[in-house]
C-alpha cells in the first residue's frame, strides 16, 4: 500500500513534468526507493531487474523512475497531439515543428528513433525520443497496397461478363469461346511495333512506309555514342525485329537523330477513370484512403439481386420511414477481431450487410466500434454521393460501454486531452467525427447479445434478430480470413498513435509502457540464464538460439509463429503451442525439442547427455527462475510476516466492506441493522476473519434488499421505521434492529427448522377413518 497508494500518485505526474536526467533520477531512486522496498518486504540488495519485473511473471513490480518519466514523456505527448483545438495541443505541434525543422533530418522524429540527433536543443521532443529508442517503439508507419480476394458479388458479374464470349461444354463442365482463337501472326504491323531496334552487331534499324502506304523498310544507322548516322535502306525482309532489342531514338530541331542507352517502350498516355460507388462499387474503394477500404472491404446490397449497389433504393426506404436501423456486432477469438452490421427499415427488411476485419490488440469494445464506423463511413458515402440532407439512423450494438461513450459524445464536440487516452479513443472519436461532418442523425441504443440461446429467432424483436445476423456475419468473416492484424491503419480523428513492437497500442498507454522496459530485463535476465546451462550441457547453437528467441518471442508477443523459424524446428514449435507455452514454466516441455537433442550431430567434450536430462537441466533453469520470482511476489501481494499478511487482508477487505456499506442509501429502511454505522471504527477494531465473515453473511442479504427497495420504493414517502423513529429512542431502535438483523441472517435456518416441524406434526396427527366422515355427513 505504501507505494502504491503513497509513492506512485506522489511523483507519477511531477517526474514527468520535471525533465530531470538519468543522474538525477538514479540518485533519487537511491535516496528513497531501498527504504520502501524494506517497508514492502523486499530484501535491500535484490536484483533491480526481479524489482522492476511485472508482478505476473513474479517481479516486484517497482517501476524505475526513468521508466515513469519516460512514460509520462509519451502519454502526454499523445493526449496533447491529439487535441488539436487546445492551446497545449497547439504549442506541442510549433515545438515539434520548430525541433524537426532544427534538426534538418526528411524522416518524422518520432517513426525512427534510432538514429541519434544530439545536436537538437530542446527537453521534450529529445526526452521522448531517448525512451522511445531505448523500449524499442516505432511509430505506425503504412504497409504496402496488397490487392485483396475477389469477393461474392464480383464472381457473379465476371460470371456475367465470361457468358457473353463463352458457352458451357457438357464433357468436363467448362467453358470454351463462342469464337475461337485465330492462328498466331509474326507480323509485325499486328503484333504491336517500336519505331527502332539495335541488332546484335550494334546496328540501329529505324522502321519506314512510303509515301502511298504500300512499301516497307528499314533505315539501317550506325552508332557514334548517342548520335545516329544514316547509312542506307534495306528491304523489309532483311531484318527481323526478334533479332533485335527494342530502343528509343529522338531527331532533334537540326535533324540529327540520338538514341537512349535506356531500352524502352512506346506507350500511350492512359488517363486516370473516376468510378462512383453506383457505377463501380470495388473501384470505388480503390480510390479512397486504406482505412475506409478495410471498412468497407465485403458489403453485399439486398436490394438487386446481383448484390449491386443501389443507394436510391436505399434513400427512398429513409424517406419513407423517417429512419433506418443498424445494428452493429463484433466478434474476438484470441486475438483475431472482425466486425459484421445489417442496414434494415423499420418494418425488417433488409437493405445493406457488411463484414470486415478488426485491427490492433483484442478487445471486444475495438471489434464492436468498428462495426459501428464502418457502418458510419457507408452512410457518409450515400450522404455525399446523393447529396441527402440528413441520414436519420438508430444505431445499436450490443456493447454497453460503446452505446454509454456515443451517447455521451453528444453532448460536447472537441474531446478533453485526457479523454484521448480513454482506450479504442481513435474508433469512438471517428465514428462521432463522420457523424458530426456529414450531419448523420443517429440516436444510439443497447440490445442484449446472443437471445437466441433461449428463443428461436422468430420470436425476438427485430433489433435481437439483426444483432444475430450481424453475429452470424462477424463470424463468417473469422472462419474465412480471420488472422491476427497488431497493426491499426491511423484514423483521421486521431494524428498520433503508439506502436510498441509492432504491436500497436490503443488502450492502457502506461501499464504498456511500464510494463515494456521491465519485461525486457526480465527476459533478459531468464533467457541469459538459459543459454549459459545451454552452454554448460554442449548443446548445438541452433538449437539453443532456436529455443531462446521461440520462448522470448512467447514472453513479448503471447504467440510464436514457426514460419519464422528453420523448418527443423516447426515440430517442436507446433507441439508446444498445442501443449501452450505458459506451461513451459510448469515443466511441461515438448518431447520433440528432445528429439532434436537426440539428433544433434555436434560433437562434445565428453560424453554426450541423454535428452531426457538434458531436457529436465533446463526445465531446472526455467522453474528455479519462475518460483523465486513467484515467491517474491507472493511476499508482495500477501506479506512476509503474519502481521504484514493480516495488514494486506485487511486492505482487500475493506474495498468491500466500504462497497456494501455504499449500498445503504438504496437499501430498505427496515434493513438499516445490516449496516455500519462507524465504519473505520469497525474497520480498525475488527480482525481480516471478523471482516470476512461479516462480508460473506451480509453481502446476499444487502443485494437483496436493494433489489426489493428498488421494485418496491416510491420517491418521498415515509416509511414506517421512519415514523417510528421520531416516538422511539436509541435504544430501542438498535434493539429493533438487533432483532431484525438476528431474524435476517439466521432465518434461513429457522425456516427449514419449522418446515421439518410441520412436517413431523402431519405424521403424527391421526386422520379420521372414512366411515367416521360418511356418518357425519348422512345422518337422517
Amino acid at each position: 500500500m505504501l507505494y502504491e497508494s503513497v509513492w506512485k500518485p506522489a511523483i507519477e505526474y511531477v517526474i514527468p513534468q520535471s525533465f530531470l536526467s538519468d543522474k538525477q533520477l538514479i540518485s533519487i531512486e537511491k535516496a528513497s526507493m531501498p527504504q520502501i522496498y524494506a517497508k514492502c518486504g523486499f530484501n535491500r540488495n535484490t536484483a533491480r531487474a526481479v524489482l522492476a519485473g511485472p508482478i505476473e511473471l513474479g517481479g516486484g513490480g517497482f517501476t524505475p523512475l526513468k521508466v515513469t518519466a519516460g512514460a509520462g514523456y509519451v502519454t502526454h505527448f499523445l493526449k496533447n497531439w491529439r487535441t488539436i483545438t487546445e492551446d497545449i495541443g497547439k504549442h506541442t505541434r510549433i515545438v515539434y515543428a520548430w525541433t524537426a525543422y532544427q534538426a534538418g533530418v526528411t524522416f518524422p522524429l518520432f517513426e525512427d528513433t534510432k538514429t541519434e540527433i544530439q545536436y537538437v536543443k530542446g527537453k521534450v521532443i529529445p526526452a521522448t525520443r531517448r525512451f522511445l529508442s531505448e523500449i524499442d517503439i516505432y511509430n505506425v508507419t503504412m504497409l504496402k497496397p496488397k490487392q485483396k480476394a475477389p469477393n461474392n458479388r464480383s464472381w457473379r458479374l465476371w460470371r456475367r461478363v465470361l457468358q457473353t464470349f463463352t458457352i458451357n461444354t457438357i464433357t468436363n463442365n467448362s467453358r470454351k469461346l463462342i469464337t475461337p482463337l485465330a492462328e498466331w501472326t509474326n507480323n509485325h504491323s499486328k503484333s504491336g511495333r517500336w519505331e527502332t531496334y539495335q541488332a546484335h552487331d550494334k546496328k540501329i534499324y529505324k522502321y519506314k512506309q512510303s509515301q502511298e502506304g504500300t512499301t516497307e523498310y528499314w533505315e539501317q544507322y550506325a552508332k557514334h555514342g548517342t548520335k545516329l548516322r544514316l547509312e542506307k535502306d534495306i528491304e523489309y525482309k532483311k531484318f527481323s525485329p526478334s533479332e533485335g532489342t527494342p530502343i528509343e531514338t529522338e531527331t532533334i530541331s537540326n535533324g540529327n537523330s540520338h538514341c537512349s542507352t535506356i531500352n524502352k517502350i512506346r506507350k500511350e498516355e492512359q488517363q486516370n477513370i473516376t468510378y462512383g460507388p453506383m457505377v463501380n462499387w470495388d473501384n470505388f474503394l480503390t480510390s479512397q484512403p486504406t482505412w475506409i477500404q478495410a471498412l468497407l472491404e465485403d458489403v453485399e446490397f439486398y436490394t438487386t439481386e446481383d448484390g449491386w449497389p443501389d443507394f436510391y433504393e436505399i434513400a427512398e426506404e429513409l424517406r419513407k420511414h423517417g429512419h433506418l436501423i443498424c445494428v452493429s456486432d463484433g466478434s474476438v477469438i484470441f486475438h483475431n477481431m472482425s466486425f459484421g452490421w445489417v442496414l434494415a427499415t423499420p418494418t425488417g427488411k433488409r437493405l445493406v450487410g457488411s463484414k470486415g476485419p478488426c485491427n490492433g490488440r483484442r478487445n471486444s469494445l475495438r471489434a464492436e466500434g468498428a462495426g459501428m464506423l464502418s457502418a458510419t463511413v457507408f452512410f457518409s458515402i450515400m450522404v455525399t454521393e446523393l447529396g441527402l440532407d440528413e441520414f436519420k439512423v438508430k444505431c445499436i450494438s450490443d456493447n454497453a460501454e460503446l452505446i454509454r461513450r456515443c451517447k455521451a459524445h453528444l453532448h460536447y464536440k472537441d474531446s478533453f486531452p485526457n479523454e484521448t487516452l480513454r482506450s479504442e479513443y481513435d474508433i469512438t472519436e471517428q465514428i462521432y467525427t463522420t457523424q458530426h461532418d456529414h450531419n448523420i442523425k443517429a440516436t444510439f441504443h443497447w440490445v442484449k447479445g446472443h437471445q437466441d440461446n433461449n428463443k428461436d429467432k422468430e420470436d425476438l424483436s427485430l433489433e435481437a434478430q439483426l444483432n444475430i445476423e450481424a453475429d452470424e456475419l462477424a463470424g463468417e468473416y473469422q472462419d474465412e480470413h480471420g488472422k491476427y492484424r497488431p497493426l491499426v491503419n491511423m484514423l483521421p480523428s486521431c494524428p498520433a498513435m503508439l506502436s510498441i513492437h509492432g504491436i500497436s497500442v490503443t488502450s492502457n498507454y502506461r501499464k504498456q509502457l511500464i510494463k515494456a522496459p521491465s519485461r525486457i530485463k526480465w527476459k533478459r535476465k531468464l533467457i541469459g540464464s538459459m543459454r549459459k546451462r545451454l552452454e554448460y550441457l554442449e548443446t548445438e547453437s541452433e538449437i539453443g538460439e532456436g529455443m531462446c528467441t521461440a520462448i522470448a518471442e512467447w514472453l513479448e508477443t503471447g504467440t510464436v509463429d514457426e514460419t519464422k523459424y528453420s523448418p527443423r524446428f516447426t515440430r517442436a514449435i507446433t507441439s508446444q503451442n498445442m501443449i501452450g507455452w505458459r506451461h513451459l514454466f510448469g515443466g511441461k516441455l515438448s518431447q520433440e525439442w528432445l528429439k532434436l537433442q537426440e539428433e544433434s550431430k555436434r560433437k562434445t567434450k565428453g560424453h554426450k547427455r541423454n535428452s531426457f536430462v538434458w531436457g529436465a537441466s533446463i526445465i531446472e533453469v526455467i522453474l528455479s527462475n519462475f518460483i523465486e520470482l513467484w515467491e517474491l511476489r507472493n511476499e508482495e501481494v500477501h506479506g512476509k510476516t503474519e502481521e504484514q499478511q493480516e495488514r494486506t487482508r485487511k486492505a482487500k477487505l475493506m474495498v468491500e466492506v466500504r462497497r456494501l456499506n455504499a449500498m445503504r442509501p438504496n437499501a430498505r429502511p427496515s434493513d438499516e441493522c445490516l449496516f455500519i454505522d462507524k465504519e473505520d471504527e469497525f474497520i480498525e477494531k475488527s480482525s481480516a476473519k471478523t471482516i470476512a465473515t461479516y462480508i460473506s453473511s451480509h453481502r446476499r442479504a444487502i443485494i437483496n434488499s436493494v433489489k426489493k427497495w428498488a421494485k418496491l420504493s416510491y420517491t418521498g414517502v415515509a416509511t414506517i421505521s421512519q415514523w417510528a423513529s421520531l416516538n422511539n429512542s436509541a435504544e430501542t431502535m438498535e434493539r429493533n434492529n438487533s432483532i431484525r438483523r438476528d431474524r435476517l441472517i439466521n432465518d434461513g435456518r429457522k425456516k427449514e427448522r419449522r418446515r421439518r416441524r410441520r412436517l413431523a406434526a402431519r405424521s403424527t396427527t391421526r386422520q379420521i377413518s372414512i366411515s367416521g366422515f360418511l356418518s357425519l355427513n348422512n345422518i337422517d
